[in-house]
């Protein structure tokens, strides 16, 4: 009885000392991130385990060679593991956004991290921040196996948020059709306006996307004021788009057909109109990102011809309601600044055939700067400046106003 006692007594200390040297580790939780400035496009996912107290980190240097893979599909990429200060370990994978955006699209695909064997390292408690030392004897090693690798990381992407969504899949120019989707409302002050009052004005753009050239899209557009008779206000509305076609293989640049109605804003002028255009994107400008993981549209342009028929205008002289028609271009660039700012450019020129609307055969323009402060998702506080020619009436203005912005309609919010 006595041997069998000891060898008992000798067993559990063995596996009890096993225990207090390898343990495993719960999941806290896990965020994915991209990196749209690398070339291909760096992909991290950092896990947040839950480590004994928050004075311990993960020792990256003793990491097992474990083979990573990123599963997407029936296809694999090859990944690899390290550390990170938050207390946790991170995997990183380049992948080509052309090819990886194709896998993800529908998001329906499982996708998950695999390892080929169980993935070992140590934690140590680290005595002093400043200096790095630790506490030796607090040393512990932990076993992470195969398969809470791959439970923890199963459709990881669906933790990605929208703006990294679109990231990924859009990086090389997002949807323009979506690109733009916004509304702001501003405050004129009475020295700005030509009224000579205080004025509050609504600025708003939707455009309805399309995945392919069969659906039939729309959008609508404006500037509305409390002083509806400023200069630069208008509407248009455009219940029928359509995709008509791409003229390059990746897609950049397609042929956009629309038709629909635009104004002032009391439609005391105002027309039907037809337009044809090439819509596509450029290569980014300009990069004031500072390192900051901010999505970076590409910039979009739109060059294209307009057809309209005038139903009713206000003009002074030469009165009768013109059948005619427009060459135009337009320009639309959201720029992110370091972490919280981003400027905003657009604008539009065009050129009108029609000797009586454009006796002195002059192009036209406007455009609008905005700058714009985060102040929560969705949300920024704009500082805004408009100036050029009204899209309809021809009138002139500029004003500078100050407001919120939401772009909670372009699934962007960056």
């Amino acid at each position: 009885m006595r041997p069998i006692f000891i060898i008992s007594l000798f067993c559990f200390f063995n596996v009890f000392n096993l225990n207090a040297q390898s343990k495993t580790l719960n999941l806290i939780d896990i965020n994915t991130k991209i990196d749209t400035r690398s070339n291909p496009k760096l992909i991290t996912l950092n896990l947040y385990l839950s480590l004994p107290n928050k004075n311990y980190q993960v020792k990256g240097t003793s990491i097992n060679n474990s083979q990573c893979n990123i599963v997407i599909g029936d296809k694999k990429y090859t990944a690899t593991i390290t550390s990170f200060k938050g207390g946790g370990i991170t995997i990183k994978s380049q992948l080509e956004v052309d090819d990886i955006a194709k896998r993800l699209e529908e998001l329906k695909l499982n996708h998950y991290v695999e390892i080929d064997q169980p993935l070992v390292f140590k934690i140590v408690e680290v005595i002093d921040p400043d200096s790095g030392n630790i506490d030796p004897s607090k040393t512990k090693t932990v076993t992470i196996s195969e398969t809470q690798i791959s439970k923890w990381t199963k459709n990881a992407f669906f933790k990605l948020t929208k703006d990294q969504k679109e990231a990924l899949i859009n990086e090389k120019g997002g949807e323009a059709i979506i690109a733009e989707n916004s509304i702001d409302i501003g405050y004129v002050s009475e020295s700005e306006s030509v009224s000579g009052n205080n004025e509050v004005n609504v600025s708003f753009k939707y455009r309805d996307y399309w995945k392919n050239s069969t659906k039939i899209g729309y959008s609508f557009e404006g500037l509305l004021s409390t002083n509806s008779k400023d200069s630069l206000n208008y509407f248009s509305m455009y219940p029928l788009i359509s995709n008509l076609g791409k003229l390059d293989k990746e897609g950049n640049y397609n042929i956009i057909g629309k038709a629909g109605v635009e104004g002032n804003q009391t439609f005391s002028n105002y027309r039907i109109s037809a337009n044809l255009s090439i819509q596509g994107i450029i290569p980014n400008l300009i990069d004031l990102t500072a390192g900051e993981n901010r999505l970076r549209l590409k910039p979009v342009i739109n060059v294209g011809i307009k057809f309209y028929n005038e139903v009713k205008n206000n003009r002074r002289i030469n009165t009768d309601n013109e059948v005619s028609n427009q060459v135009f271009t337009d320009f639309y660039y959201y720029i992110p600044i370091h972490k919280s700012f981003s400027l905003t450019v657009n604008g539009t020129a065009f050129y009108d055939l029609s000797k009586k609307i454009n006796p002195s055969k002059k192009i036209s323009y406007n455009f609008d700067a905005t700058l714009g402060f985060i102040v929560s998702k969705g949300f920024k506080t704009v500082f805004k400046y408009t100036k050029g020619n009204n899209i309809v009436t021809f009138e002139r203005g500029d004003f500078f106003s100050i407001g919120v912005l939401s772009d909670i309609f372009s699934g962007v919010n960056q």
